[in-house]
């Protein structure tokens, strides 16, 4: 799946990628490189402390002590990937479908980007 996403990316520069993390062993191979994105339905084992430039969201399940985490409904691509990937029969989004629900965000321009800073 990554580097699905990686190419789309590229190809869409608006659109930002937040990696979630589902377990220790995720986190470590993306502190390692070995992945760039780890995307999942439902989260039940989020670490007790992440690098830092890596976001962590349940999504679905409730935040531990300790673990910041920001409502799907706040960012318009989480919806958008929690409705593409909600019925699918296995917990894991396939490629085919992040992609398609990422194409579909970047053509309606419902991206996750910061607002620009006002002086």
């Amino acid at each position: 799946m990554a580097p699905a996403l990686t190419a789309l990316g590229s190809s869409h520069p608006q659109l930002t990628v937040t990696c979630h993390i589902t377990d220790q062993a995720q986190l470590r191979e993306l502190a390692l490189g070995t992945v760039d994105v780890v995307l999942g339905q439902r989260y039940h084992h989020l670490p007790d402390a992440t690098p830092r430039g890596i976001d962590v969201s349940p999504l679905l399940d409730p935040t531990p002590p300790g673990i910041r985490a920001t409502p799907v409904a706040d960012h318009p691509i989480r919806r958008l990937l929690f409705a593409a990937t909600r019925h699918t029969e296995n917990e894991n989004p396939t490629i085919t479908t992040v992609v398609a629900a990422l194409r579909t965000a970047a053509r309606e321009r419902r991206t996750v980007c910061p607002p620009p800073a006002q002086e």
